[in-house]
């Protein structure tokens, strides 16, 4: 999720600007080029899996070889390869497109053990505070004296962004939903859409949205986020407020929720039963697509203006007022169960399609 602290670059002007390789694939003979010819600074977003790319560890061999400085983003699940097991390691990396470029096995082995030597930056807790303070040390700026606010006032926003805040890649996508939005609509008089972070309570009053004063939630649909206590807290309460809740499809895992899934949460039976049906009624929305690992900029702002559209688009929705009026006993669900999945999956067919 390199996007996020890129913007925050490149938001400073000319002076900042950024390549980011996942943007530039169509001529992959031009990668290393740029790494040595065109780039001040390489950062390395380390994940658990960067040095098993091939194209990355080219990449960044490129950036040894040529001096080009290098620090790295270790997130939570990075770790540098042991010594002992680098033939093991790069044997499972089809390393061979890169000799074609003079990089050798040998060559690879000494970046791995040269990245010891590079800086690191650990963001194990995804924040904008977090972020904020890596960018600026990027930008050799002194850090302000009071830290940047995750969160800003709860009556700030009639658009709010919920997400797993266990899960980073989460925590990113909806940080860059959050700014794709904000740009296509800063400059109208509709108030931002803002990311709700951690044990926050979704906000009982907000700016007005038309006459309802209706609170939207873009919801960052993730592997296992139903699974988060959190998000359950969050959903629950949106069901309190009667807020107005779309889908966002943003990782390819993303699993169906299960009515199984129940006994893996922290909640008394009543608000088990009532979670469960609040899920079957969001799904009965047409979710769409936003995965910032698999597209583009241009891509993810195509898709930032169609979030945007079904949200104005938006004559009352699928509110959970609907449920105000029957709430199905847990034997009523799970003999639901099997057509709302079915009727789940072909939407979700639908909504990929188009």
């Amino acid at each position: 999720m390199f996007f996020v602290p890129t913007q925050e670059l490149q938001g400073q002007g000319a002076k900042h600007k950024v390549f980011v390789d996942t943007d530039n694939l169509t001529d992959l003979t031009r990668l290393f080029t740029v790494v040595s010819n065109e780039v001040d600074m390489l950062v390395v977003v380390g994940t658990s899996s960067v040095l098993t790319r091939k194209w990355c560890l080219g990449e960044i061999t490129t950036a040894r070889v040529n001096n080009v400085p290098t620090v790295i983003l270790g997130l939570a699940d990075f770790e540098l390869p042991n010594h002992c097991c680098l033939d093991t390691h790069l044997g499972l990396v089809n390393t061979s497109d890169l000799a074609n470029y003079g990089i050798s096995i040998e060559g690879l082995k000494d970046t791995i053990n040269w990245l010891e030597t590079v800086k690191c930056f650990p963001l194990e807790d995804f924040s904008l505070s977090a972020l904020q303070s890596i960018v600026d040390e990027l930008k050799g700026v002194k850090p302000a004296l009071s830290p940047v606010a995750d969160s800003t006032d709860s009556t700030d926003s009639d658009c709010l962004i919920l997400s797993d805040p266990s899960n980073t890649e989460a925590m990113a996508t909806a940080y860059i939903l959050a700014a794709m939005t904000s740009r296509q609509i800063m400059h109208t008089q509709q108030t931002l859409p803002r990311v709700v972070v951690k044990e926050e309570k979704l906000p009982a009053i907000t700016v007005k949205h038309g006459a309802s004063g209706a609170i939207s939630c873009l919801l960052v649909c993730t592997r296992l986020c139903f699974h988060s206590k959190q998000m359950a807290d969050w959903l629950l309460q949106a069901y309190s407020l009667d807020c107005r809740v779309l889908p966002i499809v943003s990782s390819e895992d993303f699993e169906l929720p299960s009515v199984n899934m129940g006994h893996s949460l922290s909640l008394n039976s009543t608000d088990v039963t009532l979670y469960l049906t609040i899920l079957q009624s969001l799904f009965l929305e047409i979710t769409l697509p936003f995965l910032p690992q698999k597209s583009s900029e241009d891509d993810l702002k195509w898709k930032a203006h169609r979030i945007l559209q079904r949200l104005e688009a938006w004559d009352g929705g699928i509110t959970f007022a609907l449920l105000n009026q029957a709430i199905p006993s847990r034997a009523d669900l799970g003999k639901n169960m099997f057509l709302f999945l079915l009727t789940l999956f072909i939407l979700l067919s639908n909504s990929w399609s188009s």
